[in-house]
C-alpha cells in the first residue's frame, strides 16, 4: 500500500516539476532556441504548459526519457520497432534509435527536426515491424506523410 503512494508522489512530481520542454512549434517549425527554453524550464513544467495550452501554442517535452507532443492526437499502442531506415540514392540511413525514443502522438515531421536528421522530400522510409505476431514491411514516400504521425507510419 505504502509502495502505491510512493510511485504516485513520483508521478506527480515528475508530471508537474521534472518534466522539460525541448521545443517550441511555430508554423510548422521546431524552434529549439537555447535561452528561451533555458528560461521555460526555469518555471515549474506545470505553469509552463496551461499558458502554452492557452495560446495554443504546440511544443515538444521530456518526461521519464520519452518525447511527447504538447496535442493528444491518439493514446494506443503500437507495433513492436524492428528496423526503421531512410533510403535516400541508394544508401540506406538506420534511424530506428532515433524514433524509438519519442512517443506515438509525435509527428514525423517534428523527429526529423529534433534529431536534426536531413531528409528530402523524394527521400523513402522503410519500415519492419511485428504486430499481432505478423511480420509487417513498409515503404513510406517522406513528403506523403511527414504530417502523420509515428503510429500511423508504424500501422
Amino acid at each position: 500500500m505504502k509502495l502505491n503512494k510512493f510511485i504516485d508522489i513520483r508521478d506527480w512530481l515528475i508530471s508537474n516539476f521534472f518534466t522539460s520542454i525541448i521545443g517550441i512549434v511555430i508554423d510548422d517549425n521546431l524552434n529549439k532556441n537555447y535561452y528561451k527554453l533555458k528560461f521555460i524550464n526555469f518555471i515549474p513544467y506545470f505553469i509552463t504548459k496551461l499558458v502554452l495550452n492557452k495560446l495554443n501554442v504546440p511544443f515538444l517535452f521530456k518526461k521519464d526519457d520519452i518525447i511527447f507532443y504538447s496535442i493528444n492526437n491518439c493514446a494506443s499502442l503500437g507495433p513492436i520497432l524492428l528496423a526503421l531506415e531512410i533510403h535516400k540514392n541508394g544508401s540506406k540511413i538506420d534511424i530506428k534509435d532515433n524514433f524509438s525514443k519519442y512517443h506515438n502522438n509525435v509527428p514525423i515531421f517534428l523527429i526529423f527536426n529534433n534529431e536534426n536528421i536531413k531528409i528530402e522530400d523524394s527521400d523513402d522510409i522503410y519500415v519492419k515491424s511485428i504486430r499481432l505476431g505478423k511480420l509487417n514491411e513498409k515503404k513510406f514516400n517522406y513528403k506523403k506523410n511527414k504530417l502523420n504521425l509515428k503510429i500511423q507510419l508504424l500501422k
